[in-house]
């Protein structure tokens, strides 16, 4: 009997040493979470803080550059009199090429039929689906383009392309 109670006692202590490595296990992994969870919103909070920061910026020299213009005299207009209009009647098209020699009357009229025959040329860049904000934005990184040049070359904030060129690399 006395051994069945001590075989008992040791599947006990197991079980309780078990519970707890298991419980000590989940605590570490919560506590994982919690840290990568603070350094996120640590990221997130530093890139919108810096992102209002330029956008005080942007304010700023906007107001400046106004209240400058502002300043500056304005130009007042010295015309009284709309520009001069000749009263006469332009020449028609077809009085000018009726006016030129035989060859060249031809020669005109079957390179404007021509012309007005001819189909578009398609432009390839043109046919190609545009793409999406992003997508040029991800095209000229790999390219090799920095931040700020791709936003000057998009006419973009540059704070604006480094967050999406952040956000990128988090989902990567």
């Amino acid at each position: 009997m006395i051994i069945f109670l001590l075989i008992l006692s040791i599947l006990f202590n197991l079980i309780a040493f078990l519970s707890i490595y298991l419980l000590f296990m989940r605590q570490n992994k919560l506590m994982y979470q919690e840290e990568k969870h603070k350094k996120t919103l640590n990221e997130f909070e530093e890139t919108f803080t810096s992102y209002l920061q330029e956008l005080k910026e942007d304010n700023a020299q906007f107001l400046s550059s106004f209240e400058q213009i502002q300043k500056s005299p304005q130009l007042k207009k010295t015309e009284k009199n709309p520009p001069f209009i000749s009263q006469e009647p332009l020449i028609d098209d077809n009085q000018a090429i009726d006016s030129l020699p035989d060859p060249i009357r031809k020669a005109s009229r079957s390179l404007a039929a021509n012309q007005y025959k001819k189909k578009p040329e398609r432009n390839e860049q043109r046919d190609a689906i545009e793409e999406s904000f992003e997508q040029k934005v991800f095209r000229l990184s790999k390219e090799g383009l920095s931040p700020a040049q791709i936003a000057k070359k998009l006419h973009k904030g540059q704070t604006e392309i480094e967050l999406l060129l952040k956000f990128r690399k988090k989902s990567n």
